[in-house]
């Protein structure tokens, strides 16, 4: 059974996920700009980053799902 902690706890994962994501696209952007080439390690990482945030988002919506399916039964 999710709990509103459990809920709370995956809400901040996904928000700082998605924090880490958008800083990272915002630096591949910074380098473009200046010229410089994006290696692969940097693609793979920010793969990475982007896998793991859609992923912290699901776990939230399916705990919501979860715990609004609990509620209604009661």
């Amino acid at each position: 059974m999710t709990t509103i902690k459990d809920i709370w706890i995956l809400q901040t994962t996904a928000d700082k996920m998605a924090e880490r994501y958008n800083r990272r696209c915002r630096r591949l952007v910074a380098l473009y700009r200046a010229g410089r080439k994006v290696d692969v390690h940097h693609w793979d990482y920010t793969d990475c980053l982007r896998l793991s945030m859609e992923s912290a988002q699901k776990d939230l919506e399916d705990a919501i799902t979860q715990q609004a399916m609990a509620a209604s039964v009661r």
